[in-house]
């Protein structure tokens, strides 16, 4: 399952871009050129006004597409094709065509919602239609991307609730609607539901959950697996062989949810299906990588049937592996373990920080060196084994409270003589207060790119 490095094929993209005197500079894991391209065309025009687009941003993905970064309305847009762009001009061209054929497809998406007879409202910096309910807050909107499907609000019976399972955010509604008034009911019943769902998981967890000292020594490494396409979500079969091996599950339908599971979880390797709506899985691998915390994340494309010509463009841009459909787990069982156990292979990014932490049981607090979404190491002197299971509360600065981890001891490292403290090196296993989404939303304030 190695996927290449695609060097050679990187530097010929930059070659070409820098003769057309475009900034170009390496993208997360040296797959991938992160360009930008001073916009010349003016504003981009939407429904609720025109777009200012003082650059361009986008990664380069194979050798001659790329998938724009910023404006972040852009993102919406598939990957575009430029082998026959041979100008800052011509690529910028191409841009903005594809932004004409969102726009079409996004008045596709306001005709399906007036006919229901929704007060639709736009924003320039989204293309994304919205449809108000509940109070006249924007979190509250309904979101629509595509004819028939909307994104539930975070705000209302949703707020403040973490979803266990990212595409349930996405509602798709009976195709009998009628009125404006259906679509809210229908959406609120959903809402409802999810709630429902959400108490009686937590109910059962809370009987599960074990006491306020973890156990000691954990049964294993359990490896989180993100699953990207309808094809992959439906496949109850896979995802139950996944889970008899020990690995922890999500599911989602395309990359728009698979960029929110991120926001809210750090998964260690992705099955993403080839071909998804608008977009392309293999243009998840610079996309994710571009996320705050992200260094390289092992990323398998799945394919309908064995296609060479796009396992080479896989294998160009960085994939750690390319497989067929439907998946043998038994055959690939081993590639899987290697990807996700090999120490090179590292998935998140560490930021040098000093906060406050503070094992269950300790008698002081010590002191975050580092931290990362997978990890952190703490200076420390206690005597403490691997493999050691241990609760900690991260204080968070500026009085933003404490974060609540269990973490497994992967290493410790002694005082050298030369000034260097002893410290131990902590791998997240799971969060018991649901506080991960805190801890994402903490690290991308550290960084630079945010």
């Amino acid at each position: 399952m190695d996927g290449g490095d695609g060097g050679r094929q990187v530097d010929a993209f930059r070659r070409r871009l820098e003769a057309m005197e475009l900034d170009c500079r390496d993208g997360p894991g040296g797959r991938s050129l992160l360009v930008r391209l001073t916009a010349r065309g003016g504003p981009l025009p939407t429904p609720a006004g025109d777009l200012a687009v003082p650059q361009f941003v986008f990664a380069t993905v194979g050798a001659n597409r790329i998938k724009c970064m910023v404006p972040r309305a852009l993102f919406f847009l598939p990957l575009i094709g430029i082998a026959d762009c041979d100008s800052p001009g011509a690529i910028e061209a191409r841009i903005r065509q594809a932004w004409r054929e969102r726009q079409n497809e996004l008045g596709q998406t306001r005709q399906w919602l007036e006919k229901l007879g929704c007060d639709v409202k736009q924003h320039a910096e989204v293309p994304v239609a919205f449809v108000e309910i509940g109070a006249a807050d924007r979190r509250s909107e309904l979101a629509a991307v595509e004819p028939g499907a909307v994104m539930l609000p975070s705000a209302g019976p949703l707020s403040e609730l973490t979803l266990e399972r990212a595409e349930d955010r996405i509602f798709r509604p009976e195709a009998d609607l009628d009125t404006a008034v259906d679509l809210e009911i229908a959406a609120g019943t959903r809402m409802e539901e999810l709630v429902r769902l959400h108490d009686r998981l937590e109910r059962q967890a809370r009987v599960r959950a074990y006491a306020a000292e973890p156990e000691s020594e954990p049964a294993s490494r359990h490896h989180r697996i993100l699953l990207v396409g309808r094809r992959l979500l439906g496949d109850t079969g896979l995802i139950e062989s996944l889970r008899m091996r020990g690995y922890r599950i999500a599911a989602v339908r395309g990359a728009a949810e698979a960029l929110g599971a991120f926001e809210r979880r750090s998964f260690d390797l992705v099955l993403t299906e080839s071909e998804l709506d608008r977009f392309e899985g293999i243009e998840m691998v610079p996309t994710l990588r571009a996320l705050p915390g992200i260094e390289e994340m092992p990323i398998v494309v799945v394919d309908t049937h064995l296609r060479p010509e796009l396992r080479e463009t896989a294998r160009q841009v960085g994939a750690a592996g390319y497989v067929t459909h439907p998946i043998d787990v038994p055959l690939i069982e081993e590639g899987l373990a290697r990807l996700l156990d090999s120490p090179g292979r590292r998935r998140f990014r560490r930021y040098a920080q000093r906060i406050g932490v503070r094992a269950v049981g300790a008698s002081r607090p010590e002191i975050v060196q580092q931290i990362s979404r997978g990890g952190m190491l703490v200076v420390s002197d206690r005597e403490v084994s691997p493999r050691t299971l241990q609760r900690f509360a991260i204080t968070l600065p500026d009085g933003a409270g404490a974060i609540r981890a269990d973490g497994e001891v992967v290493y410790r490292l002694r005082s050298n003589g030369a000034g260097t403290k002893p410290r131990i090196g902590v791998r997240f296993e799971r969060f018991p207060d649901d506080d991960e989404q805190r801890l994402i939303a903490f690290l991308r304030t550290l960084d630079p790119t945010s």
